[in-house]
């Protein structure tokens, strides 16, 4: 199931590319990827904006101004969502209400298009556990100490380089890129490691492919590690279609070390030798206010 449920979103004839383009956003990631803003058009604007057109309909006490649903995000409409984010107090990294459709306001034009639910009179119940995909309090300007995340058990994992040096003997570097999408922190880590490989070009660097998702028991985001596998890859690589290999992860938490899932990664369309074994160690490399910590939304670039 993805982040977004509402039909408009999901379904009513909604091609794929769309939908995913809207999904893409409520995940986040790279902002200049994923951020639906001014200048843009096609069917992912059409249907976010048809999604403001019914929330104003529906509730005219927002006060959200008029604009057309026509696909391109002009100036009417960017004022549209101003006032909508400021109506529902979506605030952007700075603390600050702008004009862009991002992660927050994404999810909470989902929800305002969910079907308002019978009212019940209230029964005293214990109070309820934090809800996934709430936003953690930040400990630093958008980020949240490693002993404050909060645990998850959905994640995506991209590696964004990977560079492999020796024909036989290897040693490898690389940069995996983390996202918690239960709550919305992601963590960059690299990973160091020695291996064999078959024969193959005696430098080799990629640039990575889209994210994988994986699952696993709740463990919270900065606690991958300390050690990686890495199998495989295409065994005959052919420049211009998509590489793959296997992250087998470890995490710890409480000092405990225990052995992870096996993820499929894209490498994206570089060749990348195949057949070869690395085993390594991952190092967490965001920090929060200068101690080990994740982001929220979109981490810092960092570079290998």
């Amino acid at each position: 199931m993805g982040a977004l449920s509402s039909k408009l979103f999901t379904g009513e004839g909604i091609d794929d590319s769309t939908r995913q383009r809207l999904e893409d956003c409520a995940l986040g990631g790279n902002e200049t990827l994923t951020h639906i803003a001014h200048g843009q058009g096609g069917q992912h604007v059409r249907r976010v904006q048809e999604a403001l057109s019914r929330i104003r309909e529906s509730d005219p006490s927002l006060g959200i101004p008029s604009f057309s649903v026509n696909g391109v995000y002009d100036p009417a409409f960017a004022h549209a969502v101003y006032v909508y984010k400021q109506r529902r107090n979506i605030l952007n990294y700075r603390g600050q209400i702008d004009d862009i459709v991002g992660t927050k306001t994404i999810r909470s034009l989902d929800l305002d298009l969910q079907p308002a639910k019978p009212k019940v009179q209230p029964s005293p119940t214990p109070p309820m556990p934090k809800k996934p995909g709430v936003f953690p309090k930040p400990d630093g300007p958008g980020c949240v100490k490693d002993e404050n995340c909060p645990t998850s058990q959905s994640f995506t994992v991209q590696v964004l380089t990977i560079v492999t040096a020796g024909e036989f003997l290897e040693g490898a570097v690389a940069q995996f890129r983390f996202r918690d999408t239960q709550n919305l922190l992601t963590a960059d880590y690299e990973w160091t490691a020695f291996g064999v490989g078959p024969p193959g070009p005696p430098l080799n660097a990629n640039v990575g492919g889209a994210p994988a998702p994986f699952t696993t028991r709740s463990v919270r985001i900065t606690r991958f590690g300390p050690t990686a596998i890495v199998i495989g890859g295409n065994p005959v690589p052919i420049h211009g279609t998509p590489s793959f290999f296997f992250l087998t992860l470890s995490f710890r938490e409480d000092g405990s070390e225990s052995v992870g899932p096996t993820i499929r990664i894209n490498t994206g369309q570089n060749p990348l030798a195949g057949g070869g074994a690395h085993k390594g160690s991952l190092k967490l490399l965001t920090t929060c206010r200068f101690a080990p910590g994740a982001f929220l939304g979109l981490s810092r670039p960092l570079a290998l």
